[in-house]
């Protein structure tokens, strides 16, 4: 099972937020003396969206089994979408 997590390596790339680490500022405990005395939560909102969906996907046959519908549907959507450009 893998999770696609696109990234793309051109010039003047735009940063999407929801896979961005989030910033802690100051308060990093990397900048912070003395340093790394906490661990903060780092994981972006998508690893955290992929983490709940496989843990719906595992946990809850009937949730999971509906999250898997909407998921292959809208990659359906998105390949027809596709097809339409390049046509």
């Amino acid at each position: 099972r893998s999770i696609f997590k696109p990234f793309i390596f051109v010039d003047d790339v735009k940063l999407v937020p929801k896979v961005q680490s989030p910033s802690f500022g100051n308060d990093d405990p990397a900048k912070k003396i003395p340093r790394f005395q906490e661990k903060p939560d780092r994981r972006h909102e998508l690893y955290k969206a992929h983490e709940w969906a496989r843990s719906l996907l595992e946990n809850d046959q009937d949730k999971g089994q509906k999250l898997m519908r909407i998921m292959l549907d809208l990659e359906k959507q998105g390949l027809e979408a596709m097809e339409d450009i390049l046509t």
